[in-house]
């Protein structure tokens, strides 16, 4: 985590404030259309409305995505050959589709609605890997002004505000984007974190802290009254959040 942090303190104020802006105005404006869209699509809504639950509407997933994949490369592919005429030696990180068996158990994390397969949005992936802040906002950019892929999500896990250490520390930008009807999930971040993540083990910890649920709310947060192991377990970071319960 510590070399996340190093690479993250190093970077100029005035660019994270500038992503962050950016992504805050297209988010909220993007937000207003898709509550628009579903308003009329609940007014036209039938008896023909798909069963989210059924492993049919899984299986048509899996197909969008399948013809969903050549588009997608190909666009961020073009995105990222402009950003290089522009100066920026951005690099794509292409992926396979997605295995059902991995994209099935994540929905079954805190948070998620169990078997409610139309909060699958990970079939698709792909990494812009940037030289620098400069060159990830070129990108973004080019995205939003995309004919071929419309950005409709945005998590700016960049913001200096957000407490990514029970994330293990790893910050990215992780965007959702439709291509042709299928929802693709496109990761911005920086080629030093990358570095970091594949070559540095940081990937592996973040993994096996995933497996152990150490990300999960009810791990790093203690509701109760304060003892010498939870002051241990602050102490070598495992919790985050203590709510002390005093009886008066």
């Amino acid at each position: 985590r510590s070399r996340y942090e190093k690479v993250f303190d190093g970077l100029a104020k005035e660019r994270l404030a500038r992503l962050k802006r950016m992504l805050s105005t297209f988010t909220e404006w993007r937000h207003q259309q898709l509550s628009k869209a579903r308003a009329v699509r609940r007014a036209a809504q039938t008896a023909d409305e798909p069963d989210y639950k059924q492993p049919a509407f899984l299986a048509g997933l899996v197909l969008d995505a399948t013809g969903g994949k050549q588009p997608f490369d190909a666009e961020l592919e073009r995105v990222a050959g402009v950003a290089r005429e522009r100066g920026h030696d951005v690099k794509v990180l292409l992926a396979p589709i997605k295995r059902v068996e991995r994209a099935v158990t994540k929905l079954r994390r805190p948070g998620c609605d169990i078997g409610r397969y139309d909060q699958v949005t990970d079939l698709l992936g792909a990494t812009l890997a940037c030289p620098t802040l400069d060159g990830m906002l070129c990108c973004i950019e080019l995205l939003i002004e995309s004919e071929s892929a419309s950005l409709f999500f945005a998590d700016n896990r960049l913001d200096p505000s957000l407490d990514v250490s029970i994330k293990g520390g790893y910050r990215d930008v992780l965007t959702l984007v439709d291509v042709h009807g299928h929802i693709a999930e496109l990761q911005f971040t920086l080629q030093d974190l990358v570095v970091i993540k594949e070559e540095g083990g940081g990937h592996k910890v973040y993994k096996d802290g995933r497996v152990v649920q150490a990300f999960d709310r009810r791990t790093y947060q203690f509701l109760g009254g304060p003892s010498l192991d939870v002051a241990k377990n602050i102490q070598l970071g495992m919790l985050k959040f203590v709510l002390s319960l005093i009886h008066i």
